[in-house]
């Protein structure tokens, strides 16, 4: 069965991983709203978990939304129709993960509290509510994030409310100098505490170190993957190079950054130092 939704969900480029998970009760919302037979039903709810885990590897929240609504669908009583107890497990999901994203930009915000001037890297809808609802930090430096430069969706929306710095990427070091810690976003947190984020993490985080300023990621305790390896993905050519000729391009969305880069993670349990996720896995 083909599903608008699904499509969306394997084709954005843009958005970060929790809004991608969000799209995942999307997909699962069409299939209730499709006319499939009750007979099948519980089949197509197994076989649409199986493709939206492997829909996106680089984000590991997309397949964890995606266990969660199937596991929650498989634990109905008997007797209740398929597809509401569908969509009850997709509101409880959803609702879940949105107290997990409150009690972290709560705890994150007053952590953050300490630092007036704080420089970020692309657009994360979770760090964006951090900031903005930190009353110590006065200024937010922002780097663009190319090629797409999500970056200036960021400055543009706490523009309201911060004074805000953008910044090229290639000014990662400058941005650094000036601020008075980092704070990212991750799309995934491995195992043995290294996350992935944007592309341009590492050189923040590296600089960072090197300048004795503190590097903080925030990340909810649902994004810990499973698996050690990282799928990288690449966005397209023409984003970065609309010229012809020999030019070989690569453009990758992702980068790893090793655990020891990582001052600390701000989940939704309160501060983490990269040796204590493991426990959460």
């Amino acid at each position: 069965m083909k599903l608008k939704s699904l499509d969306k969900l394997r084709e954005e480029r843009r958005r970060g991983s929790t809004a991608l998970a969000m799209m995942v009760l999307d997909c699962f919302r069409e299939l209730a709203r499709s006319r499939i037979s009750d007979a099948r039903f519980g089949v197509m709810v197994e076989r649409l978990g199986d493709r939206l885990s492997k829909a996106r590897p680089s984000m590991p929240l997309v397949a964890r939304f995606s266990h969660e609504v199937v596991d929650r669908f498989r634990a109905s009583p008997s007797g209740v129709d398929p597809r509401r107890a569908l969509l009850q497990a997709c509101r409880a999901v959803g609702d879940e993960y949105r107290l997990r994203l409150g009690r972290l930009v709560d705890r994150a915000a007053s952590f953050m509290d300490r630092y007036e001037r704080v420089l970020t890297l692309s657009q994360s809808g979770t760090v964006e509510k951090i900031l903005a609802s930190s009353p110590g930090v006065r200024t937010v430096i922002v780097l663009e994030s190319r090629p797409m430069m999500e970056g200036r969706l960021m400055a543009r929306s706490l523009a309201g409310v911060k004074r805000v710095e953008l910044l090229v990427d290639a000014a990662v070091g400058y941005g650094v100098s000036r601020s008075d810690a980092c704070l990212v976003g991750a799309d995934a947190v491995l195992p043995d505490g290294s996350f992935a984020g944007k592309i341009g993490v590492l050189a923040m985080a590296s600089i960072a170190q090197s300048l004795g300023k503190p590097f903080y990621v925030a990340a909810d305790l649902w994004k810990i993957s499973r698996e050690p390896d990282y799928h990288v993905e690449e966005g397209g050519a023409d984003e970065v190079w609309k010229g012809r000729g020999r030019v070989h391009v690569l453009n990758p969305y992702f980068e790893v950054v090793g655990p020891s880069l990582v001052t600390g993670y701000l989940t939704e349990e309160g501060f983490r130092r990269s040796s204590e996720l493991a426990s959460n896995i």
